[in-house]
């Protein structure tokens, strides 16, 4: 299997194999060749640190599906830290390695358009968003379309879990499988079962994951999910979510629950991949409400709310806290001096600790088509340093950005920001350009 990191030569070799699998196939056109390649350059600094990188991101796809056997997709990012190994500040898991710089490949698998029966063949790095947590695996899948009347669905995969991060231990695996069906008009019913083997914080363990889900459609407006996992042989989590959005105006609301039944703590990697960072994440219970409406032509308006509670008040603590979030934006278009257009965000934040009423602020100009820059701020009562592995909280952010359509192919950005937290002010300067091809 490919290596997480410093794979090129095998991203190379993947793509042209693909070529040459499809050559044959090829109208005198030849084979199709797409994707995009970002460069960007970033910087940070504060009192006595900083921190310069630079990252080149390609993607590409190979071939044609609806008329190529074999079509192949690439995801690789090359990351080179210009002050060698950056400061403790901004330290990441990019300064673990020895080198300054370093190679990792997300994605790199061949698609098999061999059987009308199957949706999806594919071989190599990849990853499936749709299982309960996102299997990510150098290996196979395999994918049905839908059969019968029942619209019935297969799938199975399996292959080693990629840690991009760290080396793939002996006896690493993952597979799986799941059903689908939609056995009656806007219904959706679907089983997974995963399973996965890997060397755990405090030695080799073994889990299974069963999600079992459904959905519905009422009219073209009105749609309700439901999804429960069980890990192991405890019930792990259930969710559910209402969606309407109506069609004869621009009117949305939406509401979510979610709720946390079992504490995550030392399971594989890929059903609790932050427990070695941050350790047990004890049950708890969020909700979530969120309406969208436009007032005539020049003004839109949105509101909600986020309260989340822990299950048990012993178990408060850093990355688990109780909170409620009210928020309400009003969108100004069209009618403002200079062409601008204006948002405006207020919050009420309520925690254990401390209340809060803030704002947040968003005033955006185009300059023609090829011109697009904004300048704003916003707030955080609880934000997460993922370079210092910590909670930072009272955080008022600025910011400024400005992207610029040279061509069709190729793209300009720049972005800057200024951030303000209850311990230290920080600066970031991010410019970018992205060609596709």
């Amino acid at each position: 299997m490919l290596g997480a990191r410093a794979s090129l030569p095998a991203v190379v070799a993947l793509a042209l194999a693909a070529c040459r699998a499809t050559e044959g196939a090829s109208d005198s056109a030849g084979v199709p060749v797409h994707g995009s390649l970002v460069s960007r350059y970033q910087g940070r600094w504060t009192s006595g640190a900083h921190d310069n990188d630079l990252t080149e991101v390609l993607s590409v796809e190979v071939g044609d599906a609806k008329k190529d056997p074999v079509t192949g997709y690439v995801l690789a990012e090359g990351l080179a830290d210009l002050d060698g190994h950056g400061s403790s500040t901004f330290h990441s898991l990019a300064d673990t390695y020895d080198s300054a710089v370093t190679a990792r490949l997300y994605e790199a698998h061949a698609d098999l358009h061999v059987s009308r029966t199957l949706e999806t063949l594919r071989v190599g790095r990849q990853s499936i968003v749709e299982t309960p947590e996102i299997a990510y695996f150098d290996g196979a899948r395999a994918e049905t379309v839908d059969l019968g009347e029942a619209r019935i669905r297969v799938g199975a995969f399996g292959g080693v879990p990629v840690k991009l991060y760290a080396s793939s231990t002996a006896g690493d695996s993952m597979f799986g499988t799941f059903a689908q069906a939609r056995p009656w008009t806007g219904g959706r019913l679907r089983a997974d079962w995963m399973h996965v083997e890997d060397e755990g914080s405090f030695g080799p363990r073994q889990d299974d994951l069963l999600g079992i889900g459904a959905s519905q459609n009422f009219g073209s407006n009105l749609r309700i999910e439901a999804q429960h996992t069980r890990l192991e042989s405890e019930s792990r989590d259930l969710r559910l979510r209402a969606s309407y959005a109506a069609k004869d105006s621009d009117l949305v609301l939406q509401a979510s629950w979610y709720r946390l039944m079992q504490t995550q703590k030392d399971f594989t990697v890929p059903f609790d991949p932050f427990y070695s960072t941050l350790y047990d994440l004890f049950p708890y219970a969020q909700v979530g409400f969120l309406a969208s409406k436009s007032l005539g032509k020049h003004v839109e308006l949105q509101t909600g709310a986020d309260l989340r509670r822990v299950s048990n008040d012993d178990d408060i603590g850093e990355f688990n806290r109780d909170f409620n979030r009210f928020f309400a934006t009003t969108g100004i278009r069209g009618v403002l001096p200079a062409e601008l257009d204006l948002s405006l965000t207020g919050e009420i934040w309520d925690s254990q600790e401390s209340d809060f009423s803030t704002y947040g602020a968003d005033l955006a100009r185009a300059f023609g088509a090829a011109v697009d820059a904004s300048i704003g701020t916003y707030y955080s009562l609880y934000k997460y340093d993922l370079f210092q592995n910590r909670e930072i909280d009272d955080v008022r952010t600025w910011y400024l950005k400005v992207e610029w359509k040279r061509a069709t192919s190729t793209t300009f950005d720049f972005r800057y920001e200024y951030e303000d937290d209850s311990s230290d002010e920080y600066h970031s300067l991010r410019l970018g350009m992205t060609w596709r091809f």
